[in-house]
């Protein structure tokens, strides 16, 4: 999983199942530290593996990443922290 900061919220987004680089997942987790506490969020369009992760404007950036069957892909899905929703 790959981790950026939103706020004062940690999100997770996609990442690999086990420890190899295979059967990406398509995830999305918040950890809010001042809770000490995890939840699930809307889960991505499609899994993704060794994701890039920007936070801009409110917003979590994917951006290009590996496939399930570990091609790189160009991609751009974007999740709205405030709303907690994918656009």
């Amino acid at each position: 999983m790959i981790a950026v900061t939103a706020g004062d919220k940690i999100i997770l987004v996609g990442g690999f199942l086990g420890a190899r680089h295979a059967d990406a997942i398509n995830n999305v987790s918040e950890y809010d530290p001042a809770r000490n506490s995890w939840r699930a969020l809307a889960p991505i369009k499609s899994p993704l593996g060794a994701v890039g992760l920007a936070y801009v404007d409110g917003k979590v950036h994917a951006l290009a990443a590996a496939a399930p069957d570990l091609k790189t892909v160009v991609t751009h899905q974007v999740l709205d922290h405030q709303d907690r929703c994918l656009e």
